[in-house]
């Protein structure tokens, strides 16, 4: 199991405690194994929608590997989870996932969109998957041994003709688009394929690249037209391919080049280099009105499709551009994968970014998901590395939506809050680069529950916003806990009502806040500071008393309780403390061993009013209100619990992120049943 990682400002001094360790970035492929087995599969529909593709071979690399647009829809196979989702190109919204075990869909990788099909290639299945592109629905999957397809890396699909590359046996399957069958397999010794990987087709032409060079081939009979191999040196191994109009666009991922050829005569027209950062190992191509895109290793480069000349490189990290896997584009916008990150942006013909929709691996992905927040029928999750938001249908599950624009300057966001109309977001301090400049981040993000626009980003000095590591949002206000202090906004207009920091109230390293009724409660080091939340002014602080060489992590306040989650650093007791909340004092303390407190460096608590539940790196552990009393220990995965990490209670439903497999569950309130697994 990966290491888990302090929250807030303690991951920053682990020396504080020794269960606290910073938790490790994803895993990703190296360069030299990306590199090593990249294939190309390039697809093109001569009727219009374009798909122009290249992917990885490594058929466990977390992301989306390529992509496919037809009209208004995007659609993106993704090796990961064995899936394929389609996206809205008009506003980024998830229309479907087809992942079901019938789809056939075993490493799906290219993918071809005609009119109403939808093909995919299986690299792991040696099969076709056809798709109803309609609704998504499976219309058949093509796999026997008869139809010649073994590692199948490339597919286009042209008339009532469907091309499809087969690595391993170096040969073309020429399939019916119309009944699937097969029409026959090209192995000619003339032919030449070497590894073939990419194919465009456009009416009576076919183009296959690989080892050797581009060979083209009639469409009618499956006949040799000429073998182009001064496109290649034969030491390069992945070639990704795009047609326009007389134009044959070839990338060249060894020599990070691209090569215009003249489609007609097959000659070359120029050899584009790579300059000024761009054109890095070429991936993905595609041609969108007179602009060439190419998505490389580092970076997505745009070109004019009729000079060659540079337009501009794009290459930010927080604009989902790491390690893009392919690119297409019809009309005014294009679209870019990157397998190693997990997303899809859409970029603008002037390079500007629209939206980013971030971890395709699983669709939502909730790596490490720092906050929970629910509100009505919205279920609010802070994602992977603070860089997005996403926000859930409480009522069935459903994306509605991820929030991830960079002007919403989500950058390691901790902590987020929904009060009504109002979701506002905490982002803790860190560096980032920018072309000339270093930038700290210590902001409060705004954000309209309706339709996650941008409503504020705050972080004018007067609002002495330091590592800002939670935030509750109540009534008129907006409670934020900094390092040394607590800063209070107007929850309607955002402006700075108040920090508070002086030294009676005893703030220090706040880590948690909760807020019931008129009062505020501020967990901190060694001690609970409670505050009245319409002036300010400190009502008592309440000393840990029994508790104090326990280490505080989580809050939540239910009425009269007041409860507390505690971490032993030098024992192995984790427990749970009970205040009262009209004068302060020890109710009890909650910590037998079968209460199974496991905390591990993090607790996440909610509460009800009947009862609490408190998160643990294994288990969840529900406890009365009114008693302590331990009502059920929840520790398997068949609840959809795989080391939960944040949580929020609403009505009927109590939800639960989990870092470890990356998902958000649903249980059921009355008995921690299952209801469902998001992601």
């Amino acid at each position: 199991m990966p290491v888990r990682r302090a929250r807030g400002r303690h991951a920053a001094s682990p020396a504080t405690s020794p269960r606290r360790v910073e938790r490790p970035w994803r895993r990703r492929a190296t360069v030299a194994t990306l590199l090593a087995t990249l294939l190309g599969a390039a697809v093109l529909d001569a009727s219009g929608p374009t798909a122009v593709s290249a992917s990885a071979r490594v058929e466990h690399v977390i992301g989306p590997l390529e992509l496919a647009q037809s009209g208004s829809h995007v659609w993106v196979t993704n090796g990961s989870n064995d899936s394929v989702a389609e996206f809205s190109a008009s506003t980024g919204a998830l229309i479907r996932d087809v992942s079901a075990r019938a789809d056939g869909l075993n490493g799906p990788q290219a993918i071809a969109v005609s009119g109403s099909h939808v093909w995919i290639a299986n690299i792991s299945g040696n099969s076709v998957t056809e798709l109803n592109a309609t609704n998504g629905s499976l219309v058949r999957v093509i796999g026997a041994a008869a139809d010649g397809l073994s590692s199948p890396s490339g597919i286009a699909a042209s008339g009532n003709d469907v091309w499809v590359t087969n690595d391993f046996r170096n040969w073309v399957s020429e399939l019916n688009a119309t009944t699937g069958a097969l029409i026959r397999i090209i192995r000619a010794p003339g032919d030449d394929f070497a590894s073939p990987q990419s194919v465009v087709a456009r009416g009576t032409h076919v183009w296959v690249a690989g080892q050797n060079g581009v060979t083209e081939l009639n469409a009618s009979n499956g006949s040799l037209v000429r073998v182009m191999s001064d496109v290649a040196d034969g030491s390069d191994y992945y070639f990704p391919l795009a047609l326009s109009g007389p134009h044959l666009w070839v990338g060249d991922n060894f020599d990070s080049t691209v090569t215009e050829v003249n489609a007609a005569s097959g000659s070359v027209v120029r050899v584009i280099k790579a300059r000024s950062g761009g054109l890095q190992k070429p991936l993905g191509l595609t041609v969108s009105g007179s602009h060439l895109w190419v998505a490389g290793v580092t970076s997505v480069t745009e070109l004019n499709a009729r000079t060659g000349s540079l337009l501009r490189v794009l290459n930010s990290k927080r604009d989902g551009l790491d390690w893009p896997s392919d690119i297409t584009g019809r009309g005014r916008d294009v679209w870019a994968a990157s397998s190693s990150d997990g997303t899809l942006t859409e970029l603008s013909s002037s390079g500007t970014v629209v939206r980013v929709i971030h971890s395709l691996a699983d669709l939502f992905n909730f790596p490490s998901a720092r906050s929970l927040a629910v509100e009505g029928s919205h279920v609010w999750v802070v994602n992977q590395d603070g860089t997005s938001v996403t926000e859930l249908n409480a009522s069935n599950g459903a994306v509605a939506g991820v929030i991830s624009a960079p002007a919403d300057d989500f950058f390691f966001a901790t902590a987020l809050t929904v009060d009504g109309p109002h979701v506002w977001v905490a982002t803790f301090n860190r560096q980032y680069q920018q072309p000339g400049s270093m930038r700290r981040l210590n902001v409060v993000t705004e954000l309209n529950s309706t339709n996650g626009s941008l409503v504020h980003v705050i972080n004018a000095p007067g609002d002495r916003l330091h590592d800002p590591d939670a935030i509750v949002a109540k009534g008129p206000h907006v409670w934020v806990a900094n390092v040394n202090s607590v800063t209070e906004l107007n929850n309607s207009t955002g402006a700075l009502v108040r920090v508070i920091r002086s030294q009676h109230h005893d703030i220090d390293r706040p880590v948690a806040i909760a807020v019931h009724d008129s009062l505020v409660w501020v967990l901190n080091d060694d001690s609970i500071t409670e505050l009245n939340d319409s002036t300010g002014a400190l009502v008592r602080v309440i000393e840990t008393g029994s508790a104090a060489t326990y280490e505080p992590l989580g809050i939540t306040v239910d009425g009269p309780h007041v409860w507390v989650a505690w971490v032993n650093p030098r024992t192995s007791v984790d427990a749970v403390s009970e205040f009262r909340s009209t004068n302060g004092s020890l109710v009890r303390l909650v910590g037998s061993p079968a209460d199974r407190f496991n905390f591990n460096g993090f607790a996440a608590m909610a509460s009800n009013g009947a009862h609490v539940w408190v998160a643990n790196i294994t288990s969840l552990t529900e406890l009365q209100s009114r008693n302590g009393a331990v009502v059920q220990v929840v520790n398997d995965r068949g609840h959809g619990l795989d080391s939960p990490e944040a949580l929020a209670v609403s009505g009927p439903h109590l939800w639960v992120s989990n870092w470890a497999n990356e998902s958000v569950a649903e249980l059921a309130v009355s008995n921690d049943s299952l209801v469902r697994v998001i992601g």
